[in-house]
């Protein structure tokens, strides 16, 4: 979206970093940290609405640490991810919020134990190749 259209073209994204933050400020529900994060962002973006500042850049503006801004920026993907559990659970939505949280840490740990399970096995096979094929 070209900045002079700004005004006219409601329905598309903000192009300008003014209309960005007018939009982020509009967020109560967005925490401190990750809204400065978020104004970083808008700082960077362009006439087509994409940005692609790095981690350091992120940091080194928002005076935060790397990981800081890594947690920030990928807190909504983790939630997503997360919530899959619950919806494995519980996919009527039937159970009360806590057992289906309950439940939902159980297969979380599964998953992650069967996929560290995975990973060794897949190292042990890697290690036993390069023993028998350096010999």
């Amino acid at each position: 979206m070209n900045p002079q259209n700004a005004g006219r073209n409601r329905d598309k994204q903000p192009s300008t970093w003014y209309e960005w933050r007018k939009v982020m400020s509009n967020h109560t529900d967005v925490r401190c940290g990750e809204r400065l994060v978020l104004f970083a962002l808008c700082e960077r973006v362009n006439d087509e609405g994409h940005c692609f500042p790095s981690r350091a850049y992120l940091a080194k503006w928002c005076e935060l640490s790397k990981r800081h801004v890594t947690r920030k920026t990928t807190a909504k993907a983790r939630a997503v991810f997360l919530s899959r559990f619950e919806r494995e659970v519980d996919p009527e939505g039937v159970l009360p919020p806590e057992e289906r949280a309950r439940r939902a840490e159980y297969a979380k740990r599964a998953y992650f134990t069967r996929l560290a399970l995975k990973s060794a096995q897949s190292r042990r096979l890697r290690a036993a190749a390069r023993k028998g094929g350096g010999k």
